[in-house]
C-alpha cells in the first residue's frame, strides 16, 4: 500500500481470478459503503468427476455474502476500502486471520461493511482432502487464536468444538439440495467429506482447549 497514493483499495487474493470488469464495478460501487465485500465463484481445476474435497468446496467455500451479513466480515480475497479508513483502522496483523481481525476492527470503530454481489472474483477449490485438511486447519489454529486463550475462552472453543457433530446434521440438507452439485456420487463425495472435516475438527478444538498442538 506504501507505494501508491490511490484514494481507492481493491483487495485480491494472489490464487483469486478477477472478473473482466472488476475494477470497472469496483468504481462504481464504491461509494456504497466503507468496506465493500463481493462474490468469490469457486472453480475446478482438474477435470470431472469432482473430488470429495471438490464437491465440499463447490457447497461450502467463500460465502461472502453470509460472512459479510451474519458474521460481520470480509475476506480480502475481494475487498474495496477507502485509504483513509484503512489507515485509520491500520495495517493487517499477523498471527491471526488477518480478514477477520481486520474487519472486525473497521466495524467496531463504525465504519459500514456491504456485500455486493456485482463485485466477482473465482477461487479455485481444493482438489483433494490434503489441500482441504490444510485450510481448515490453518483457518482452526487462527480462530482460537483470536479467542484470546484464557480459561473461560477455552472452555468456550471446547463446547464450540463439542457441537461439531451435529453440524453435520445442520448441514446435511445443504449438501442434498445444492445445485451447485450434479448427481449423487457428488452428493455422497460431499456429505462424507463434510463428516470427516467436521470431526476432525472437533478433534482439533479439543487439543486446542486443553493446550496440545494440533
Amino acid at each position: 500500500m506504501a507505494e501508491t497514493t490511490a484514494p481507492l483499495l481493491m483487495f485480491i487474493d494472489a490464487d483469486c481470478v478477477a472478473a473482466p470488469d472488476w475494477v470497472s464495478v469496483g468504481r462504481a460501487v464504491a461509494g456504497k459503503a466503507d468496506l465493500i465485500g463481493g462474490r468469490v465463484e469457486v472453480f475446478d481445476e482438474t477435470p470431472p468427476p469432482r473430488s470429495g474435497a471438490e464437491a465440499f468446496e463447490a457447497v461450502f467455500a467463500f460465502d461472502f455474502r453470509q460472512y459479510i451479513e451474519v458474521q460481520g466480515f470480509s475476506g480480502t480475497g475481494n475487498l474495496i476500502t477507502r485509504r483513509e479508513v484503512f489507515e485509520d483502522v491500520g495495517p493487517f496483523r499477523g498471527g491471526v486471520s488477518e480478514d477477520r481481525d481486520w474487519s472486525f476492527r473497521a466495524t467496531a470503530k463504525g465504519y459500514r461493511l456491504t456485500y455486493e454481489d456485482g463485485l466477482r472474483v473465482g477461487h479455485p477449490s481444493r482438489a483433494d482432502w490434503a489441500a482441504l485438511r490444510g485450510k481448515w486447519r490453518r483457518i482452526t489454529q487462527e480462530m482460537f487464536g483470536q479467542t484470546g486463550g484464557g480459561a473461560m475462552a477455552r472452555l468456550k472453543w471446547a463446547l464450540k468444538g463439542l457441537l461439531m457433530p451435529a453440524s453435520i446434521l445442520a448441514h446435511l440438507p445443504k449438501v442434498l439440495t445444492s445445485p451447485a452439485l450434479s448427481g449423487p456420487r457428488e452428493r455422497w463425495r460431499a456429505a462424507l467429506t463434510l463428516a470427516r472435516l467436521r470431526l476432525l475438527r472437533m478433534v482439533w478444538m479439543l487439543r486446542q482447549a486443553a493446550g496440545l498442538e494440533i
